[in-house]
Parts: C-alpha cells; structure tokens; sequence
C-alpha cells in the first residue's frame, strides 16, 4: 500500500525512529524501507532566511487586516467601509490559513502579532473611524504589496513564489478597493 507524502510527513520522526530502529535487528536486505514510507526531510532546509521572514511579515499583516476588518464590520459609519471590513476579513482569513499551512509545512514557526496599530482605532466611530482606517488601510497593502514584490524576486522555493504571485493581486485589488473609498469619504 502507498502512502501519501502528506500521510508520511503527519506521523514524523517517531515513526521514523521507531522504524529505524527496527529494521537495524534485521538483515540489510530487509531493512529497506519502501520509498514511499520514508518520511521526508521537513523542506525547510530549502527555505532562506528572506524567504522564512517574508512568510513571518505576511502572517502579521494578514493577522492585522482581520483585526481592523472586524473593527470596520462594528464601527464604520459607511455601508461600503463595512463591506469593504467584511472582504478584508474574509479574504486575509483565507490567506493566512493558506500561508499558515505552508509554514508548518516549511518548519516556520510564526511570530505572535502585535496589534497595538489596531488599537488606534478601537474607539473610534462613523466618519471619523472610516477616515483613519481607509488611511491605515492604504498605506499597509501598499506596504504589503512591496514587500510582496521584492519577495518574488528573492524566493527560490516554488511554495513560497506559488504564494506570493497568489496574493499579490488581492493585495492590490485591497489597495485599490481603499483608495476609491479614500476618495469618496474625504
């Protein structure tokens, strides 16, 4: 019987010493285990350390536009800021469990997210809120959209390039989407 990669790489290294140290009773020619059942060295050993770090900085962006998203759904004044809230959330969730699983997969472990740039607009309402958090709103997907860019210039590992050239245009789609509502709610 065949064993997925995925199935393999879940059970981890005490099934791979288990086994190892079983077949090391036996005879050589027993002690091969099939290519399949092999687990695989975790890939990232062929990640660099930009390529970890980018991986680190879209988690907490990602983390950030779902908090100010959530905040927009609560406190904005305008219907399409609130949808616009709604997308962010819906959209940076489903990336980040994308990046998320790319991560464990990798043998990244993800920085825990300081929100305090969230903070600012916890107490604030109606236009005033839409104000500063179209503005927040602008500048971070531009941000992250650089980053994004100089990334793919950067990354090797075919995951990471896979990633980044899916979420650069939801990134710019977000920024636009910012800037049009900047524009009719200054």
């Amino acid at each position: 019987m065949r064993m997925s990669k995925t199935l393999v790489m879940g059970v981890g290294l005490t099934l791979h010493l288990a086994s190892a140290s079983a077949f090391a009773q036996d005879t050589p020619k027993q002690a091969t285990v099939p290519k399949a059942a092999q687990p695989t060295a975790p890939a990232s050993i062929h990640l660099s350390q930009s390529e970890s770090e980018v991986i680190d900085k879209l988690h907490a962006a990602n983390k950030l536009e779902i908090e100010a998203g959530k905040l927009a759904k609560k406190n904005a004044g305008s219907a399409q800021v609130k949808q616009f809230g709604a997308k962010l959330v819906s959209d940076h969730t489903k990336a980040d469990q994308e990046l998320s699983t790319l991560a464990k997969r990798n043998g990244v472990k993800l920085s825990e997210v300081d929100a305090t740039r969230v903070d600012a607009l916890k107490d604030l309402k109606g236009e005033e809120f839409d104000h500063t958090f179209l503005k927040m709103m602008v500048t971070d997907h531009q941000q992250a959209i650089e980053a994004v860019e100089k990334a793919q210039g950067d990354a090797e590992n075919k995951d990471i390039k896979a990633l980044l050239n899916k979420t650069l245009p939801t990134l710019r789609s977000h920024e636009q989407h910012a800037e049009k509502l900047t524009a009719t709610h200054s």
